[in-house]
């Protein structure tokens, strides 16, 4: 009886209920417009090319509230010089990568935390191994505010890249994560769910089992 109380606490209550969410930017919106153009996306400085770009992800609002904790949040994204086969400008290169929820751009957010950055510094031109591939995870402190602000919002936030100097080009939509040949860009929430009710119920049985056994224990 004791064995059996024990393995189901364990099974039920200590081990967490995990789950894992891969969320593509190809089935995601581009600065509020759904769905993303093919890409690559050209980005610069003060220059004609798009200033800032932001990917807009949602998952379901009710997996968001069932959302107990995370565990993780990856950023994947694919950043080159120049289009396959131009090669290289003498140029410098800068960006800035936000994580945003809430609010057009990361000046309008809700929440916001940056990511990384790069430059001024060249960059590598579109050939093989050389793009620059970002995986980005977000610090285990800004964990608990971002999973507050994506609860309050329903699900919905986004990943900003902002130019900050010369101009260069985002990864375009193909691609699946770990992929080097062809990255694209993406997002990865590994999370703890909120136990279900039976979940618990079994447990609670488990638990009163643990104790009945102890005190049948204690009397002999």
């Amino acid at each position: 009886m004791l064995r059996t109380a024990v393995l189901l606490t364990v099974v039920f209550c200590l081990v967490p209920i995990a789950g894992a969410t891969v969320i593509t930017a190809g089935y995601a919106g581009c600065d509020g417009s759904k769905p993303c153009d093919s890409g690559p996306y050209l980005l610069g400085f003060h220059q004609e090319a798009l200033g800032s770009l932001t990917f807009d992800y949602s998952i379901p609002n009710r997996q968001a509230r069932e959302i107990a904790s995370l565990d993780q949040v990856v950023v994947d994204l694919e950043v080159f010089d120049r289009r396959a086969g131009d090669g290289k400008d003498k140029a410098n290169e800068g960006f800035t990568v936000y994580l945003i929820v809430g609010g057009e751009d990361y000046l309008t957010a809700d929440y916001h935390l940056a990511l990384y950055s790069f430059g001024p510094a060249r960059l590598d031109p579109y050939t093989g191994g050389d793009r620059l591939l970002l995986n980005e995870i977000v610090p285990d402190g800004d964990l608990p505010a971002f999973l507050a602000a994506l609860q309050g919002n329903r699900g919905d936030f986004g990943v900003e890249v902002v130019a900050t100097t010369g101009n260069f080009w985002l990864g375009d939509r193909r691609g699946t994560p770990g992929n080097v040949e062809d990255p694209g860009r993406f997002v990865t929430l590994d999370f703890q769910s909120t136990p279900e009710p039976a979940s618990l119920g079994i447990a609670g049985i488990g638990l009163i089992g643990i104790c009945l056994a102890l005190r049948k224990k204690s009397a002999r």
